[in-house]
């Protein structure tokens, strides 16, 4: 038995699925608007998509036409092409808390491969994908069930979107000039006294064994014996405690080359510290967990709502600067949404090393205009000394966009748990850029841009300027090749 989904705020006719593998075209369907390269309701790689949902899942079909050669060269789950629109592609975005709340994204290609993650963290869905392709383009059958995600009983936000590799083309079901701002997509009402959720905690034990050198003395080894437990509730929350943890990094680090001679700040690629990560943001993170060299044990606790979510991390552990020592750190973060345009946290963190920060934030976006911002405001009770961000740009697919950014941060505020995250304090930085998009020819699509940036670095305390840099360049050619210059 599939239920008529009822989506809000459109001007077509719902339709709905008669089954999870038989799609019946009953009704009008809801049709995707192209927003780029140029504004078109009635494209000509037009899609058009069927909705409905059962006891236990949510079942999205979509028949997208296309007169080009397909482009998926992506055959794994979660290729990289698939996340950043490198290929031809069919996004669903579910806001399951309200518009503006935490979105879930599914992305496919042709070939079946799929993407799966959120805007709150990564996200490990049990989606089922089908695909087929036709002389006239490619179909899709999603198939995503309740238990994946933790939804509130709301009206959700809904949007669909489809690249177009070949022409540049982007379409969504809510049109806006930017992509990201998710408070203004369209809701759809479901009847939650027909879904069954059960309640589900998932526990796993994962046994570890790792080689420990002696910095000093390399011909020093030892061999661990360690124990990571992992316990889920759906996804809302999830408690993990690891003892003599293998938190060596799953991928190599690709090698960058920087004249500067500063410390290159590597991204964190280890399980433990990338699941949930994303509740730890901040306008600028107070702690690098790359810092965090080799722990003992460590327990991580995250937990999420509709309009909060709250995560915390214990740890002993030593630092890249000095590993032969333990020692103990605590931070954690929380996040409150009082309407979806607006984000407020709060972040603490310490350390037996004496470090202890502290934090408050806030992110803010305003659709009308394209604008987005946040403000922010830390300090190190130690040394008594403060750091604070403002940032304000402006998004959109063409035309204008821009923004900047002004930073302080006091002597004393640098630390072991931001370290290379901050390279210096006592320093005050400035950077504005900008840049103007325009459509030299829709077919085949050719793009020119205008470009620039001013950067900044003075001495806070006596205003002596450290560096200054102003660079302006151009760009034109076809989607996605050009040439620049600067």
């Amino acid at each position: 038995m599939v239920w008529l989904l009822l989506i809000s705020e459109l001007t077509v006719t719902p339709a709905y699925v008669a089954h999870p593998r038989e799609v019946r075209e009953a009704g009008t369907p809801l049709r995707l608007v192209q927003v780029f390269p140029t504004r078109d309701s009635f494209p000509e790689d037009s899609t058009v998509i069927w909705i409905g949902y059962t006891a236990s899942e949510l079942v999205i079909f979509a028949r997208c036409f296309q007169k080009e050669p397909l482009h998926a060269p992506s055959r794994r789950r979660d290729a990289t092409g698939l996340r950043y629109g490198k290929e031809d592609a069919f996004t669903v975005a579910l806001a399951p808390s309200g518009r503006g709340g935490d979105v879930y994204f599914i992305t496919v290609n042709p070939q079946g491969a799929y993407a799966d993650f959120s805007s709150g963290g990564e996200w490990d869905a049990e989606v089922h994908v089908e695909t087929r392709t036709h002389p006239r383009g490619w179909e899709v059958l999603l198939r995503i069930p309740f238990r994946n995600l933790a939804y509130a009983r709301t009206a959700w936000g809904v949007d669909f979107i489809r690249m177009v590799y070949a022409t540049g083309a982007v379409q969504l079901l809510t049109p806006r000039e930017n992509v990201d701002d998710f408070t203004q997509i369209a809701e759809m009402v479901l009847d939650f006294s027909r879904i069954q959720r059960p309640w589900m905690l998932h526990l796993v034990t994962i046994p570890t064994l790792r080689l420990e050198s002696d910095t000093l003395d390399l011909s020093r080894t030892r061999l661990r014996a360690g124990l990571t437990l992992r316990a889920r509730r759906s996804q809302e929350s999830l408690f993990e405690g690891t003892l003599y943890p293998d938190f060596s990094e799953v991928d190599v680090d690709i090698q960058e080359f920087d004249l500067s001679l500063l410390p290159v700040n590597y991204p964190e690629k280890r399980p433990f510290f990338v699941e949930g990560r994303a509740f730890l943001d901040q306008p600028r993170d107070l702690v690098r967990t790359r810092n965090f060299y080799l722990p003992e044990w460590g327990a991580k606790f995250y937990a999420t709502t509709p309009r909060s979510s709250f995560i915390a991390y214990a740890l002993r552990t030593s630092f890249l600067t000095d590993t032969t020592a333990l020692y103990h750190v605590d931070f954690f973060r929380y996040t409150y949404r009082p309407v979806p345009a607006l984000t407020l946290g709060t972040f603490g963190a310490v350390s037996d090393r004496g470090e202890a920060y502290g934090a408050a934030d806030a992110s803010w976006t305003l659709s009308r205009w394209n604008l987005s911002g946040n403000i922010q405001f830390s300090r190190q009770f130690l040394t008594q000394s403060n750091h604070v961000k403002v940032g304000l740009w402006r998004s959109a697919f063409t035309g204008f966009r821009g923004g900047g950014s002004v930073e302080l941060v006091d002597s004393g505020f640098l630390g072991e748990l931001n370290r290379i995250q901050f390279y210096f304090d006592n320093v005050m930085r400035g950077d504005f850029w900008f840049s103007h998009t325009w459509t030299v020819r829709e077919r085949p699509l050719w793009l020119a841009s205008l470009n620039g940036s001013v950067r900044g670095r003075w001495v806070k305390s006596t205003g002596e300027a450290l560096s200054r840099q102003v660079w302006f360049g151009g760009f034109a050619g076809p989607y996605p090749w050009g040439v620049g210059v600067g």
